[in-house]
């Protein structure tokens, strides 16, 4: 499955919104038959790499990030 896009707004951010979507995405994703989920995410933005690294995606140094579900 591919992400195009997750965003939270900042009145929402540490309030575990994202892990919530993060969450059904991966309900969603093998629900369908599907065992990983792509997006990418700018080198530079430490703190959604950081919150990935959590869910357990592994994030390459060109930024693709992975997560096997």
């Amino acid at each position: 499955m591919n992400l195009d896009d997750l965003f939270v707004w900042d009145k929402y951010r540490s309030q575990r919104v994202g892990q919530r979507l993060m969450s059904k995405l991966s309900e969603v994703c093998v629900a369908g038959g599907a065992n990983r989920i792509r997006w990418e995410v700018e080198k530079d933005n430490t703190r959604a790499i950081n919150f990935y690294h959590k869910l357990g995606a592994q994030v390459d140094i060109k930024g693709m990030c992975r997560w096997d579900v």
